[in-house]
């Protein structure tokens, strides 16, 4: 490279102190004819060995706007202007990231595994608040009106039952003669349960039938509804066979049933839910000829009335005996998640 202004000059001031002309200045300085050739092309080197040159020709110290001499440093934690990295410090600053880069991976979740790479699925449920029933895609749902087998779905891994015994029938009542009325009470609904299985398999089920109504007596009670072993919802109960009042010596009476469901039970899964119909009560009332107030079983959760029991009976002045209203049969449904 070419002398700089300031080294010519410099060069100049050197010869003018020591009244020497160029082709003079290797003998006042000790410098060798090769020196003084890389001189004359401006080439610093080492090899320029004299002190007073070196004062003239040494480049200053680098900065971020000027070149110069540059400090080297294999430090990868610096934040310092003036100091240059060298390819140590690189090579370790990479290793590190480099490092650092495939740990990370190795704890990511792939978008393309769908979080079947989580480590412990349990725990991230929990955190996230979800119940073990409230995670699986909803793949189908079976409804069983009739007794039959249940075959899951292929790729069913847990299930939701819903299943509700069979109806309870109302009390019969008997004939009335001039000025008389009778009245029963109605049945009560089957039993209803909800229930977790984590698992699906090929499961027997039996449809509680309803119960009969039966003349001149009391209301058969309804069948028990069975998914198996596994959930067992029992029949509603049955009413009292019906009485006969006389509307001009009583003003008012009631018809009961005092008898519910029993308690559905489950083996080898969670309850989520149960429900037994309480006690239903029967108003009648005398007016002229006779009047009643019927009264009707609540409705149950299983849609079409399954599982409902009979609704109750009355008759007025100089009727026939009459049977009481059959209960409806239940119902399963299975609700398929994978």
């Amino acid at each position: 490279m070419a002398f700089t202004i300031e080294q010519e000059q410099a060069l100049l001031a050197l010869l003018n102190e020591k009244k020497i002309t160029l082709s003079e200045l290797p003998a006042a300085t000790e410098l060798a004819v090769d020196d003084l050739m890389l001189i004359r092309q401006g080439i610093l080197d080492k090899s320029v060995n004299n002190d007073v040159l070196k004062a003239y020709f040494t480049p200053p110290e680098s900065s971020l706007i000027e070149s110069g001499i540059v400090k080297l440093s294999n430090a990868i934690n610096s934040d310092d202007e003036y100091i240059a990295a060298t390819s140590k410090a690189v090579k370790s600053a990479h290793n590190i990231a480099l490092n650092a880069s495939q740990s990370v991976a190795e704890q990511a979740l792939s978008k393309s595994a769908n979080l079947s790479d989580v480590a412990d699925k349990e725990q991230v449920l929990k955190n996230l608040g979800l119940l073990e029933w409230q995670f699986g895609r909803f793949l189908n749902i079976q409804i069983f009106n009739e007794s039959g087998i249940y075959i899951p779905t292929k790729g069913t891994t847990k299930i939701i039952v819903e299943a509700i015994g069979g109806g309870g029938a109302s009390g019969g009542v008997g004939a009335t003669g001039v000025g008389q009325l009778s009245i029963s009470g109605c049945g009560t609904n089957g039993a209803y349960a909800k229930a977790l299985f984590d698992y699906a398999s090929t499961t027997e089920i039996t449809i509680g039938v309803g119960g009969a109504g039966v003349l001149n007596s009391q209301g058969e009670n309804g069948g028990t509804t069975y998914f198996g072993s596994n959930l067992i919802c029992p029949g509603g109960r049955g009413a009292p066979m019906g009485r006969v009042l006389s509307p001009e010596n009583q003003f008012g009476a009631t018809a009961t049933n005092p008898h519910e469901a029993p308690q559905p039970t489950v083996k080898d899964g969670k309850m989520i839910m149960t429900m037994t119909p309480s006690t239903t009560v029967t108003c009648a009332i005398s007016l002229g000829y006779g009047a009643a107030m019927l009264c009707y079983p609540p409705f149950t959760h299983m849609g079409g009335n399954k599982g409902a029991a009979g609704n109750s009976v009355y008759m007025l002045q100089n009727s026939s005996a009459q049977a009481g209203v059959s209960g409806k049969p239940g119902r399963v449904i299975v609700w398929e998640y994978a």
